[in-house]
Parts: structure tokens; sequence; C-alpha cells
């Protein structure tokens, strides 16, 4: 039997990720499984050969063959390998961190299932469809956010959990539509290449969906709530994982609209926005001492 590597790398950890639902009360059970899920995928990106044949048993597995699925083409190419390795080895790490700060914590499946979501915007051909996927994972990475501190684990918050998941939720909603619509009007400026104003509006739409996602200067509030609200592995996760992939899903964007990256006023934004975001930050974390707050800034200078 022939497996395509994208049905083995998104199957494998949504089956497990299942399985992990019912499986809550045995944290070690839990934590491994998922760990070695996770780790299991990223050795085989990271070591199976795209052009060849591994053989399994009477499995067959051709990591560099395509999977259609409704008409998606699902494809794993050289240069998805490094942030595909970093992707699940990264969550690898984080459930063992997890083992210990989160008993009975359902980051290990909800985790386990961002992280499928997360690959398949890496792997997906059509670019608008990477874009649904990352408002799908903000929905589940909701769920572990909005945790109650147990007692006698190590983790104790106070307060409402669920604003940093919800305010992480509506702005990936809010950054959905224009990224739609960007993907629109750059397929109609295929068609009409003289129209310059459609080009202008799709680069606009496109920076403010990007600050959105990745939380630049004034849309930075979700990040502090987040970094706040969160336990550290979560949050480790969706600062590391989530922004990740979406500055590929924007590289992915610059690569398929060569005539977007182009536009003369992108590199002049870009660096604009960038150093704006730096400077906020750094102001902003002057004036707190709150470690997740700390975190947050550090992370929007990061960014920038």
């Amino acid at each position: 039997m022939t497996i395509p590597g994208p049905l083995l790398i998104l199957g494998i950890p949504a089956t497990v990720a299942v399985i992990l639902q019912l499986l809550r009360r045995w944290t070690v059970l839990s934590a491994w499984l998922s760990a070695l899920t996770a780790a299991s995928l990223g050795f085989m990106i990271a070591f199976f050969p795209l052009s060849g044949v591994v053989s399994l048993g009477s499995f067959n597995i051709e990591m560099g063959s395509p999977f259609i699925i409704l008409g998606r083409v699902l494809l794993i190419e050289a240069v998805d390998q490094l942030p595909l390795g970093f992707l699940f080895f990264t969550a690898a790490s984080l459930f063992i961190l997890a083992w210990r700060l989160l008993p009975h914590s359902n980051f290990f499946p909800i985790g386990l299932g961002m992280t499928t979501l997360l690959a398949g915007v890496l792997i997906v051909e059509q670019v608008v469809f990477a874009a649904l996927l990352v408002e799908m994972a903000a929905i589940l990475a909701v769920f572990p956010l909005h945790e109650p501190g147990e007692a006698g684990s190590h983790i104790q918050r106070t307060g409402s959990h669920a604003l940093g998941g919800l305010r992480y939720m509506a702005y990936a909603s809010l950054a959905l539509p224009g990224l739609m619509v960007t993907q629109l009007l750059l397929d109609m400026f295929a068609i009409f290449p003289n129209d310059t104003g459609l080009l202008n509006t799709a680069a606009a739409l496109l920076i403010v969906s990007f600050a959105i996602l990745l939380g630049a200067v004034p849309f930075q509030s979700w990040l502090s709530m987040v970094a706040v609200d969160g336990s550290p592995p979560v949050v480790t996760f969706l600062f590391t994982a989530n922004i990740g992939v979406v500055w590929f899903m924007l590289l992915a964007y610059l690569e398929s609209y060569a005539w977007l990256g182009k536009l003369s006023i992108i590199g002049p934004l870009f660096t604009v926005v960038g150093l704006l975001m730096m400077v906020m930050g750094a102001l902003l974390a002057a004036s707190h001492r709150r470690l997740g707050r700390l975190v947050a800034y550090a992370t929007l200078v990061d960014n920038g």
C-alpha cells in the first residue's frame, strides 16, 4: 500500500489527537504519546527522501507525492522540510514541558490538532486555504488558553482566563476576510495587469491582515493578553509555532504573486512597520515588570 507524504503527516497527528482527547486523565501517557508522535513526524520530515520511496513493512511511503482532497493539492517540497521539522520538534518539546506544568490538560490533544492544521498551512498549494487553516488553529487555541489553574499544579492564574484566547481568535477572524479578498484581487490583477488599483488595494489589505496576525502596532493587544492569561507551554507554542507559520504564509504570498513583492511601496512600508514595532515594544516593556507582558513585548520587538 502506497501512502503519500501529506496524508501521513496530517493523518497521524489528527488521529492521535482524537485518541488523546479520551486519555486526558492520564497526563503522563498523553504527554509522551503526543511528544513521540510529533517527534516521529519531525524525524520523517528530516530524514525521509522526497524523491524516493521508503518501505515500512507492507506500507510504501512517498514523501514527495501529492495528495489531493476536495480539489485541494497538498504537497511536501524541499523548501517545506525546515519549517515542518521546526514545527513538529517544537511541539514535541513543549508537550514534554507541559507534562510537569499542565496536569489533565487539553493542551496535548488540542496542541497536536493545532500542529496538524499548521502543517497543512505549510503544504497546501492554494494560499487562501492556508489562511483558513490558520483561523481554525486560532479557534482551537482558545481551549487550552482558557483552562483555569488547578489545585496542586505549578501554574496558578487569576481572573478570566478566556480573554486572551478570545482576543486572539477575534483578531485572527478580522484578518481572514482581508486575506481572502487579497487573493481575489491578485487573481483579478493576473487577468487585468494594467489595473494597478487592484494591486495597490491588495497590497494594503495584505499588510493590514498580516499586521493583525503578527500583532504589529496597533494590533499588539492580543499578544499581551495571551501572554498574561496563558500557561508557558501554550503561550510558547503560539508565539513560536503559530507566528512562525504565519511568517512562512506571508513568504508564500510574496512568492506566489511576484508582482506584489516588486511593488515599490512594499519595502519601505515593511521597514517603517518593523521599526515602529521595535520601538513600541521596547517602550511598553520598559513600563512593565510582569513576566507575561515582557514576553509579549519581546515577541513584538522580535517580529519587528
